[in-house]
């Protein structure tokens, strides 16, 4: 995405998802029991009302949106995707509008049985090669990992995988410069 835009419209993203990643932790205490909860305060967290710059006479406009997908029931999304949802940036300038999206499965806790992960992962990446993620939520901090790297893993559970995830402040560093 850097190549796409100019340098200060980049940097203010940047910065928007460094502070979320940072935060999103802050959510836990009060989330805790339930993970879809952990994933909509996330979501709560990463949404952001439009940001407008100017730049060389320019006005660039950008916001980041989430939309958590229901994973319950007839008709889930989840269950056919294998995703519990989307996050998205999206930068305007003069009416050409920008994208950049990435699906994710979320859990919580320290040690998780990989099957239905890999199940869920590989669901994803057969929709969107290259656009997933995996999020695992802890209460000192939040981590993620791209699919991609989480299926090449040869572990069959998360726990060794866990020491290759990133701080969800790093992680959506590597997001935005791919």
């Amino acid at each position: 995405m850097r190549e796409l835009i100019p340098t200060p419209v980049f940097e203010s993203i940047q910065q928007h998802f460094r502070s979320a990643g940072e935060n999103a932790v802050s959510g836990w205490e009060r989330n805790s029991q339930e993970e879809d909860s952990l994933t909509g305060d996330l979501g709560r967290i990463l949404c952001n009302d439009p940001q407008t710059l100017n730049v060389n006479g320019q006005g660039w406009r950008w916001r980041v949106s989430y939309k958590k997908f229901r994973g319950r029931g007839g008709g889930a999304l989840e269950k056919d995707n294998g995703a519990d949802g989307i996050i998205q940036v999206e930068v305007t300038r003069r009416g050409e509008t920008l994208f950049k999206g990435l699906l994710f499965q979320a859990k919580k806790g320290t040690r998780l049985l990989a099957g239905d992960l890999r199940k869920q992962v590989e669901k994803i990446e057969s929709i969107a090669p290259g656009g997933s993620a995996v999020v695992l939520y802890r209460p000192n901090g939040y981590l993620g990992i791209k699919g991609t790297e989480y299926l090449h893993a040869d572990e069959r559970l998360v726990g060794p995988v866990d020491k290759k995830m990133q701080p969800l402040a790093s992680f959506f560093d590597d997001f935005l410069e791919c």
